[in-house]
């Protein structure tokens, strides 16, 4: 009995490219929402260029994703003009413009772990010193390593 050997993972780009699957209707829909992005700037100043961004489009509303509230204020006064422009790339004036503000993205912890002056140190040394559970003790010297200057 001989086994046949499929053909192996597809690459992404073709997976992303054919005509019916999930990832190609996302692409085409991030690709479209880029267009009208696009479009859609040269109504603004140059100064907006790079805060704001097209999240959906339709008869309904116009949503607009702005990177901090600073940006949502100048695109609220630029609605009119935001909204005419839609007309002329879907055919229909949105009913409202939504403007939605984008969370800020949380920093990436720092490698090897928070700093820690030497005098905190220190204290967690005097401390693992004076304590019974010989667990406890050994975890506080642990954490006193992470001084910045340990002691000779």
């Amino acid at each position: 009995m001989s086994e046949s050997k499929g053909k192996g993972p597809s690459r992404l780009s073709g997976v992303i490219q054919q005509e019916k699957n999930a990832l190609s209707d996302i692409h085409r829909e991030t690709a479209r929402l880029e267009t009208v992005t696009q479009q859609l700037a040269t109504t603004l100043p140059a100064r907006m260029q790079g805060h704001w961004q097209v999240a959906s489009i339709s008869a309904e509303a116009l949503s607009v994703s702005v990177t901090g509230s600073v940006w949502a204020t100048p695109l609220r006064a630029q609605q009119q003009a935001l909204l005419a422009k839609a007309k002329q790339i879907i055919g229909v004036e949105p009913a409202k413009l939504r403007i939605r503000v984008q969370s800020a993205r949380a920093e990436r912890p720092r490698r090897g772990g928070p700093r820690m002056s030497s005098q905190a140190g220190a204290t967690l040394r005097e401390a693992a010193r004076g304590i019974e559970d010989p667990k406890l003790a050994a975890a506080l010297a642990r954490l006193a390593e992470r001084d910045h200057k340990k002691p000779d």
